[in-house]
């Protein structure tokens, strides 16, 4: 449903629903803009456009704006609403809603477990209108939500239109998240002290990584010792000189020219009892037996 139908004396006016540009949402209603602290508070500021309110004026509806904070009313929760814990501002064209440094810590737990603040505009037919055979069909939105009473549009008869309607929708940007953390315990002076040292350390290395990169991406493996240095300094280049050395090729003795095992033959001369000599013979040479060898024969008993 796009617009909703009213009536001032005897005319039917349809009311457009709203949209993002009929308000004026303050700057800083983001907790994380703020930054919410429970030490230091907070303020939201919501309102209704003066051109939007002006024209709803001239037709003749009333605007009824209130809070609620997750589904209550902020005016029920009656720990928030200490005059030393929070402020509430209002007029016919915006709320305001300011929450002060908090010191007890009933109010801060109370806080802490509160997760959105939600501004609700309410529109009705002005107190006296002629309201004829009208009939509002609020049903389809549900049930009334109990905890917000006689401010959820569904028990006023007069009502016929309110935010809460479409803030899980078209208006879901009004609903702000509350956000207020526990402030953190100071750092003792032994933990601060490990924390420096930790930090410095870091810093070491990493310098010590830095330096270590620098020269291993600098160097020139040529110059790596100091002996290439002073063979360089001599004129002399110890990698050039290897690439121009030539290697000649092994060649195993047995295979050499003139030693293969088949043309060798040994021959043995007898220089004493024990020992000889061998010398190479071709192998049709014969080997004559020494003449003066005799062979004598003992007869032994």
């Amino acid at each position: 449903m796009s617009s909703y139908g009213t009536q001032s004396g005897g005319d039917i006016v349809y009311v457009p629903r709203p949209t993002k540009e009929n308000f004026v949402l303050g700057e800083n209603n983001d907790c994380a803009t703020q930054k919410c602290h429970l030490g230091n508070g907070a303020t939201f500021n919501f309102a209704l456009s003066r051109e939007y309110l002006s024209y709803l004026n001239y037709i003749g509806v009333d605007v009824d704006l209130f809070l609620r904070i997750d589904n209550l009313l902020l005016t029920d929760v009656k720990i928030l609403m200490s005059s030393n814990v929070s402020i509430i501002r209002s007029n016919w064209t915006s709320i305001s809603y300011e929450i002060l440094p908090i010191t007890d810590e009933a109010v801060r737990t109370e806080l802490q477990k509160r997760s959105s603040l939600t501004p609700v505009y309410n529109f009705r037919y002005r107190n006296g209108s002629e309201m004829g055979n009208a009939k509002i069909q609020k049903g389809r939105y549900g049930s009334p939500t109990v905890a917000l009473g006689s401010k959820d549009c569904r028990t006023d008869p007069l009502c016929f239109y309110s935010t809460d309607f479409d803030v899980s929708g078209s208006l879901s940007f009004l609903s702000v998240t509350l956000d207020f953390k526990k402030p953190q315990p100071p750092l003792s002076t032994a933990n601060m002290t490990i924390m420096i040292v930790v930090i410095v350390v870091c810093v070491v290395l990493i310098i010590v990584l830095i330096v270590l990169v620098v020269y291993f991406a600098k160097r020139e493996p040529a110059k790596s010792y100091a002996l290439e240095e002073k063979e360089l300094e001599q004129g002399r280049n110890p990698n050039a000189e290897a690439k121009d050395e030539e290697f000649k090729e092994y060649v195993r003795q047995s295979e050499a020219p003139g030693m293969r095992g088949d043309d060798i033959q040994m021959r043995g001369t007898a220089y004493d009892n024990s020992s000889f000599m061998y010398e190479s013979v071709e192998p049709d040479q014969a080997v004559a037996a020494p003449e003066n060898i005799q062979v004598e024969q003992t007869d032994q008993v």
